[in-house]
């Protein structure tokens, strides 16, 4: 089963045990609870990868 980062806490997710999920700049990015969702709604950009070490964070679909 994959699994992915999220990317406000860091915690590892399974994808189908991801609480929510979102779809950014072409990237599916899962988030173990809503309100880590809800926190990366507020400000994406803030944890959107920008070097090539946080984005293994995402996984492309």
């Amino acid at each position: 089963m994959p699994t992915h980062v999220d990317p406000v806490c860091g915690m590892n997710v399974e994808e189908a045990e991801a609480a929510a999920r979102r779809d950014y700049q072409g990237q599916t990015i899962f988030f173990c609870a809503v309100g880590c969702a809800e926190t990366f709604d507020r400000e994406p950009s803030k944890y959107v990868a920008t070097s090539e070490t946080r984005r293994s964070w995402f996984r492309r679909h």
